[in-house]
């Protein structure tokens, strides 16, 4: 009899362990549906506006969210227009039927996130976000929050899916429908945990953040700027830190060689520069052409008209055997007049290119065919973000009478000393097989 109690009490017992012993293995007891996420951090997000003082209208809209009682996380690019033109342009929200102004803090402008200072700590006790300690596994469930197109404060359920690949600065791919205005809005897991920032769309469902360790290390990095100039000069070293990184991981990649037609130039060098090509004969005009070229995905954005941390490098070759000297080079000519450097920027952003040109004769020691080329090197600085450049390099063969090649490169965002560091390398890769 007391056999059959204990068995009956094991049952028992087991019965009602059962449950716990599921959620342990499976979902944490903490995990919240997306209805309950909206409802728990609604009043913790917030619509950016961005106002233009003398008519009193917006230009830009975005997502804030709530990361410390007077303090708002979003995107760079968001706010650009006041980091910019501060006395253009203001930065608004709304708090209990008032219109707050806020201020910028800090930026990094590389993973292109800001953090923002509210006039006062907020009442009522609005949720603060908090940051995960580890990021999700691919598959897993992930809430993305924001002001799509001023409809007021939206939830978009989608997927983990690890980071981007073939980029040198770490975005995550999200499966979901982020829109415009939800630019800067959190991204979370099931535990309401901050694991991104909305950053970008590609459409389709396919959508990108910042990884959040780029935000913590943002709200771990001190006292805000003290004043507009002081920023410009921290983001200039934010760029430059990133620039030269990217340099150096070119300079000590291997550089491979490749054939291309008669001459041998630069192949892939590494994993985050995108490659492309194409070649076209013409049996009618006699002529050869092949286009091979490699650039980064990557791209700091500054504002609206100006754009940095490009890279690229591209060869051009033509040839054509029964033209006359005087016609190919004038083929030439008029093939490589247009070349432009592959960021863009304005007059009030960037200065005039300075350009050094020369004739130069290069024999690699692993080729017994000299090249003799006609080089153009340009620089130009950015007027507001001191000690950064963009340079423009060409190169057009010149000795021989029926065919030629042209080589180029753009560093966008770089320091002078980076630059000449790849010219020198560079110049001496092109050679003739």
């Amino acid at each position: 009899m007391v056999f059959i109690k204990l068995r009956l009490l094991f049952f028992i017992l087991l019965a009602l362990c059962t449950p716990i012993w599921g959620i342990a293995w499976g979902q944490s007891p903490s995990a919240a549906s997306a209805d309950q996420v909206f409802s728990s951090y609604e009043k913790s997000v917030f619509q950016i506006r961005i106002v233009e003082e003398k008519s009193g209208s917006q230009v830009a809209l975005g997502t804030g969210f709530l990361v410390a009682p007077d303090q708002l996380a979003t995107n760079y690019h968001v706010v650009s227009f006041s980091v910019w033109d501060p006395e253009k342009y203001r930065i608004e929200v709304d708090w209990q039927e008032r219109k707050l102004q806020v201020s910028v803090m800090r930026v990094d402008v590389v993973n292109d996130l800001a953090l923002l200072r509210l006039p006062e700590p907020l009442t009522d006790a609005p949720r603060i976000f908090i940051l995960a300690r580890t990021s999700p596994k691919k598959g897993e469930h992930l809430y993305s929050l924001g002001n799509p197109h001023n409809l007021g404060m939206t939830i978009v359920e989608g997927t983990y899916n690890g980071l981007v690949e073939k980029k040198y600065l770490d975005r995550i791919h999200f499966s979901g429908a982020i829109n415009s205005g939800m630019s800067g809005g959190p991204t979370v897991n099931r535990q309401s945990e901050v694991v991104g920032i909305n950053v970008a769309t590609a459409g389709n469902q396919v959508g990108f953040l910042v990884p959040v360790a780029a935000l913590a290390q943002l709200l771990a990095a001190g006292d805000e700027a003290d004043d507009h100039q002081t920023l410009l000069s921290t983001m200039a070293t934010q760029i430059a830190t990133v620039t030269d990184g990217m340099v150096e991981a070119l300079l000590q990649a291997e550089w491979p060689r490749e054939e291309m037609g008669q001459a041998l130039i630069l192949g892939e060098l590494v994993s985050w520069f995108n490659c492309w090509g194409n070649s076209n004969l013409e049996k009618e005009t006699g002529t050869l052409e092949i286009a091979r070229g490699c650039n980064n995905a990557d791209n700091i954005y500054i504002s609206e008209r100006f754009n940095s941390g490009f890279m690229e490098y591209e060869f051009f070759y033509f040839e054509a055997e029964d033209w006359g000297p005087a016609a190919f080079y004038r083929h030439m000519r008029a093939n490589t007049a247009n070349a432009r450097p592959g960021n863009k920027g304005g007059k009030d952003d960037l200065g005039n290119y300075t350009c050094k040109n020369q004739i130069v004769v290069t024999d690699n020691a692993d080729n017994d065919k000299p090249m003799r080329r006609r080089l153009s090197y340009c620089v130009r600085p950015y007027k507001k973000l001191p000690g950064l450049f963009d340079v423009f390099f060409i190169g057009v063969s010149m000795d021989r009478d029926n065919r030629a090649i042209m080589d180029h490169f753009t560093l966008a965002g770089v320091t002078s000393t980076s630059a000449q560091r790849f010219l020198e390398k560079f110049v001496g890769i092109l050679a003739w097989r």
